[in-house]
């Protein structure tokens, strides 16, 4: 008897053959997390990866007098990705700026898996290897963009990962996360706003017009966006030349 599975929102999950999905189900554990809760702790060992099902997960790294963002992810990322290339110990520290769920395997299950299951470590390394793209980029974006470029286009970001127009940040958040000058961020977003590209609200930020704010970005955030289109497309590739 077919035994029907509750679909997956992760878009990494989702790329895996059926096979390969059903394998790892059985150790996936639905686990929600809280707003501001900090999902993995930079240089802490990594116990298991979680794949974000739903909500805004920040990936950050920290010193002792500063921090900054490296990768907004949401249902297409995951939590503890250090551990898919060997490393023990976590590279960055990851927070949820949202509550909600992820998918979590432990890292030995996962291991094992991709012993068994060489397609499954293919698959994963290719998301290893986008998030590096992604986290490059973004240094990229800091050193060489203006500061309206670089905030509209982690808008931009920020709205495709939330899969909706509703931004649940702060201007404190943004200053902090991308590296500026709150006053300089809070006069942008009033520019934005009186060009009707953005709703401010308390909290939180609202794309109004997204046409606009695409045209204030720099080409980051598309290229961002095209190696995780470039990621998806190669693991549907990679499923239709293995059906089982």
């Amino acid at each position: 008897m077919l035994v029907l599975r509750p679909p997956v929102n992760n878009r990494i999950l989702n790329g895996l053959s059926p096979t390969d999905l059903a394998c790892m189900r059985p150790y996936l554990r639905k686990t929600f997390f809280n707003e501001r809760s900090v999902l993995q702790q930079q240089k802490r060992r990594v116990a298991d990866i979680g794949f974000v099902e739903s909500g805004l997960v920040s990936l950050r790294r920290i010193s002792s007098d500063s921090i900054v963002e490296l990768a907004l992810v949401g249902v297409q990322g995951v939590v503890g990705i250090s551990a898919l290339f060997g490393a023990g110990e976590s590279g960055h520290q990851c927070v949820a700026v949202t509550s909600g769920v992820s998918l979590n395997i432990y890292v030995e299950d996962l291991s094992n898996l991709m012993e068994e299951r060489p397609r499954l470590r293919e698959h994963f390394l290719h998301s290893v290897q986008v998030l590096l793209i992604h986290c490059s980029q973004v240094a990229l974006c800091g050193i060489h963009h203006q500061l309206t470029q670089r905030l509209a286009g982690w808008l931009c970001h920020a709205s495709d990962v939330a899969g909706g127009t509703n931004i649940p940040v702060t201007h404190d958040y943004l200053s902090t996360m991308l590296g500026l000058r709150r006053a300089s961020v809070t006069e942008a977003l009033r520019r934005f706003e009186d060009e009707g590209s953005i709703v401010k609200a308390r909290g939180a930020l609202r794309v109004r017009n997204r046409q606009l704010l695409d045209q204030r970005a720099c080409s980051c955030h598309a290229t961002i966006s095209e190696a995780y289109r470039l990621e998806r497309e190669l693991g549907c590739t990679l499923f239709d030349v293995s059906q089982e």
